[in-house]
C-alpha cells in the first residue's frame, strides 16, 4: 500500500523517474466533539493542469483550484480535541473532518487508465475498504466501456471497492445525495468547502452513511492543523513566529499539515494531516537539525519560480509548546525546512518520513524529489 505514489502504477513509472529525474515528475501525491453518535475522494494539490511526458508515456496530472467554491452546509465549527470513537479515526480535507473506520487502510482508486498494461494488471487495485489518496498521474489512454460510472473514469464495476474520498465542493458535477448502480451505492454530502463521498457495497452501507453524516466543519483538525495557513500565500513565506530548531532538544509529537500553496489565504486549503510520535518524531527532529543550513537542493535555472503545489507545516510540540516550521519541496527554488531563523536542506532522512497515509508527495522537481520521495530516492541518479 503506497503512502506516496500510487503503488499500482509505480513499476510503470520507475524507468521514467530514473531517466528524467532532472525534470518535473509526477508522484502522488488525512468528528468532532460533543455530538451524539448516529449509526447510520481526493482533492489534488495545485492550481493548474499539467501534462508531463515521461519516458515516452504521456501523463495527465489534473490539479484543481476552486477559489469560487461556495460553502456547503456548516455544522460545528471548532477544534477537534477529543479522541475518535472506539474503532474509528479522523481524516480531514479543506475545512472538514470526518470519522472513518480505523481498519480502513489508505490507497488510490483506479483511474481512467485502469486498463493499462502494467505489472500486476487488475490485481494492483485495492480489494478491501480504504480511504482514498491522490493518484500521481493518469496515462492519456481511453479505457471506457460504457458501464455504470459511480466511481468515475468509466472504471468497470468489477474494480470497485468500498472507500471514502474527498473533493472540492462543486468542481466535477457530482451532486449531493445517493445514487445506486449494479448493487453499489454512492453517497455524497457537501459540508463547508469539501464534498465527502463514499462508494460502498451493501455490506458496508451502514458505515458509509455514518462516515458521511459525521462530516463537520472545523477550525483546526485532530492533529492540530489549522484549516488555513499563511503558507498558502502566492509567494514564498516563512513562519510568522521564528525559532531555531537547533535549540529544540525534545518533542512529544510532530504534526504534519499539508496545504495547497500558491492558492492564497482567503480560504481553507488543508489537504491532509498526520502525526509522528515517539522514535519516529525524534528521528525526524534529529535529521532536520543535522541537515546543512542554506536550504535546497535547488536548481533555479531548470524551472519557473512559481509558488504552486503543496507544502508542509510541521508542528513540533512538547506539551502545550508548539513551534511551526515550513517545508517546501515542489520547486527548483526555495526548497528546505524553514524555521524563520534558517532554511535547512532537504535530506532523505528528514523528508521521506514526513509523507504517508494521505499526506502525499504529489508533483515536484526531480532534485528535491530524490530527497522526499521513497521510490525516487532509490531509483533515480544522484544529483
Amino acid at each position: 500500500m503506497s503512502d506516496l505514489l500510487d503503488d499500482r502504477a509505480e513499476d510503470a513509472f520507475r524507468a521514467a523517474f530514473a531517466e528524467h529525474a532532472d525534470r518535473f515528475e509526477p508522484a502522488p501525491l488525512g468528528p468532532v466533539t460533543g455530538r451524539p453518535r448516529v449509526r447510520r475522494w481526493a482533492g489534488v494539490v495545485a492550481a493548474a493542469s499539467v501534462l508531463a511526458v515521461l519516458g515516452g508515456t504521456a501523463l495527465a496530472v489534473v490539479l484543481s483550484r476552486d477559489d469560487a467554491s461556495e460553502p456547503g452546509r456548516e455544522t460545528d465549527r471548532t477544534t477537534a480535541n477529543e479522541p475518535a470513537p472506539d474503532g474509528w479515526r479522523y481524516e480531514s480535507y479543506r475545512d472538514v473532518q470526518v470519522e472513518v473506520p480505523e481498519a480502513w487502510d489508505y490507497d488510490a482508486a483506479p483511474g481512467s487508465d485502469w486498463c493499462a498494461a502494467v505489472p500486476g494488471g487488475e490485481g494492483r487495485f485495492p480489494t478491501e475498504p480504504y480511504v482514498g489518496v491522490p493518484r500521481g498521474g493518469v496515462r492519456m489512454i481511453h479505457c471506457g466501456d460504457g458501464a455504470p460510472d459511480l466511481l468515475g473514469g468509466q472504471v468497470p464495476e468489477r474494480l470497485w471497492t468500498t472507500h471514502v474520498s474527498f473533493a472540492d465542493a462543486g468542481v466535477d458535477g457530482v451532486d449531493d445525495g445517493t445514487e445506486t448502480a449494479a448493487g453499489w451505492t454512492r453517497i455524497a454530502r457537501t459540508v463547508g468547502l469539501a464534498q465527502v463521498r463514499v462508494l460502498t457495497d451493501s455490506e458496508h452501507l451502514d458505515e458509509a452513511r455514518e462516515i458521511v453524516e459525521s462530516a463537520r466543519v472545523v477550525e483546526a483538525d485532530h492533529n492540530g492543523c489549522a484549516v488555513t495557513s499563511p503558507i498558502q500565500a502566492n509567494r514564498w513565506v516563512g513562519p510568522k513566529e521564528p525559532f531555531d530548531v537547533a535549540e529544540i532538544d525534545d518533542i512529544d509529537t510532530i504534526g504534519v499539515c499539508q496545504y495547497g500553496i500558491g492558492v492564497g489565504t482567503s480560504q481553507p486549503w488543508l489537504l491532509a494531516s498526520r502525526k509522528l510520535t515517539g522514535a519516529a518524531a525524534d528521528d525526524v527532529l534529529a535529521a532536520i537539525k543535522n541537515a546543512p543550513i542554506g536550504g535546497g537542493p535547488d536548481r533555479p535555472e531548470t524551472c519557473l519560480h512559481d509558488v504552486e503545489g503543496s507544502g508542509l507545516v510541521l508542528r513540533l510540540a512538547r506539551g502545550a509548546e508548539v513551534h511551526e516550521m515550513y517545508v517546501y519541496y515542489i520547486s527548483c527554488v526555495n526548497n528546505g525546512f524553514d524555521d524563520g531563523a534558517n532554511r535547512r536542506e532537504l535530506t532523505v532522512d528528514s523528508c521521506i518520513p514526513l509523507f504517508g497515509e494521505r499526506v502525499a508527495y504529489s508533483i515536484g522537481d526531480g532534485t528535491p524529489g530524490r530527497r522526499c520521495h521513497a521510490q525516487m530516492a532509490t531509483t533515480a541518479p544522484k544529483p
